[in-house]
């Protein structure tokens, strides 16, 4: 397929039953890498229109995100328009991503081609009414990934195992106290079984799973302020126990549930309670370089991310915010550690990236949806660059964004 070096061209082409459709492309004989290859031969921006049930064409147009000069003026951007309406998204292995609709409830595979075309691998309803977060785990260790459901409506965690050829199928699950929002997964007594950590759709509780072998557990209640939707397991003191942090979104605070072994553990406060702040999701990585694991708090009402530098283990050192351009990021995922780490904020219509610049944050963007949630660094397109997988969750589409993503990010102004 040929496009014009100029000017504004649309083409179409059928795949698999479905609709795809290229807008703005200002490049010939277009590859798989996404890259720029020569003087006027820009990345070009991508708008996969495709029906989930593979029997229905869309026809969505696609504003392509610009870029500063000296850089391509286009995006490799790709929108998966579902139907159903996709919730949550995860990435697996070979090029495939799982993900939940939270509307229609079912749980299906997909697997990108070579060529950046998806193809739906599976589809099933077995996870029932508004499923939420679904997670990659290898959770017998067996070297294949299984994924967790958190089913918000069943009011259970399952287990899928794969099944050969993308196709998993429900192996258990098991009943929560609450309807569960997400699961993090860590051996947490240190007995060589993993735990669950779950958190909830509303309440002012988080559950953990001490497992016992296959997926049988023993259930032990924190208290927390609410909302603690999203868990996360990491070893904040590094005493070789995992603990656990939780963002409370309706009080604005962070909390530390810190473990004292013999499946006890006492909570704290990280960030006290602030009003204004609704700290949504966390994520954890050594941003200075000090061997003490930090956290990047996604706020979604206070305009920034806030750093919670690590003060060896025992409270926080200092904090520092990274700017949103208009409203305040939902999510947060970081790339590497230290100076060279990346991280992913998601906000309204866009993902900003941002890297250490001095003593300050460089910023770019690319494009999303609306309500971009569940962010993950992961190569899809097999290519050995980075992309960005994401869940549009307002605007019910999974995006991916192929790297190289400094590179080719815009300018945030």
């Amino acid at each position: 397929m040929l496009y014009s070096a100029g000017g504004f061209h649309k083409a179409a082409a059928e795949y698999n039953g479905a609709s795809f459709q290229w807008e703005n492309a200002r490049m010939t004989d277009p590859d798989r890498s996404g890259r720029t290859r020569g003087p006027g031969r820009a990345i070009p921006a991508i708008l996969l229109a495709a029906s989930l049930s593979g029997c229905a064409t869309h026809e969505t147009a696609v504003t392509p995100v610009g870029a500063p000069p000296q850089r391509a003026d286009t995006i490799a951007y790709l929108e998966v328009h579902a139907e159903p309406k996709a919730w949550s998204v995860t990435p697996l292995d070979g090029g495939r991503f799982a993900l939940t609709s939270h509307k229609s409830g079912v749980l299906e595979v997909w697997e990108l081609g070579p060529d950046r075309r998806p193809r739906r691998l599976m589809q099933d309803p077995r996870v029932g009414f508004h499923p939420d977060a679904v997670r990659t785990i290898d959770w017998d260790d067996d070297g294949r990934l299984d994924l967790l459901v958190a089913g918000e409506g069943a009011g259970v965690v399952q287990l899928w195992r794969p099944a050969g050829d993308g196709v998993f199928t429900l192996s258990a699950s098991v009943k929560a106290p609450f309807p569960p929002r997400d699961v993090a997964v860590g051996d947490l007594d240190g007995d060589g079984y993993k735990d669950l950590v779950v958190g909830p759709y509303s309440g002012k509780q988080v559950a953990v799973y001490f497992g016992k072998g296959g997926f049988q557990f023993d259930r032990v209640l924190l208290e927390a302020l609410p909302t603690p939707s999203h868990p996360v397991v990491v070893d904040w003191d590094r005493d070789g126990d995992l603990d656990i942090v939780w963002p409370e979104w309706d009080k604005g605070s962070i909390r530390l549930a810190r473990n004292q072994g013999d499946r006890r553990f006492e909570t704290e406060f990280l960030a006290p309670p602030t009003y204004g702040l609704s700290p949504r999701q966390l994520a954890v990585a050594d941003l200075d370089a000090d061997g003490w694991q930090d956290i990047v708090v996604a706020l979604e009402t206070a305009k920034a991310a806030r750093i919670l530098y690590n003060d060896h283990g025992k409270g926080i050192r200092e904090t520092e915010d990274i700017p949103a351009p208009v409203w305040g990021y939902s999510w947060a995922t970081v790339l590497g550690s230290g100076p060279d780490a990346l991280i992913a904020l998601s906000e309204e219509g866009r993902i900003v990236l941002a890297r250490r610049a001095g003593d300050g944050w460089a910023l770019r963007q690319v494009p999303a949806g609306s309500l971009p949630l569940d962010l993950s660094f992961t190569d899809l397109d097999r290519d050995g660059e980075p992309d960005l997988l994401f869940a549009n969750s307002a605007g019910e589409t999974i995006g991916i964004v192929f790297g190289p993503l400094w590179e080719q990010a815009r300018e945030v102004e």
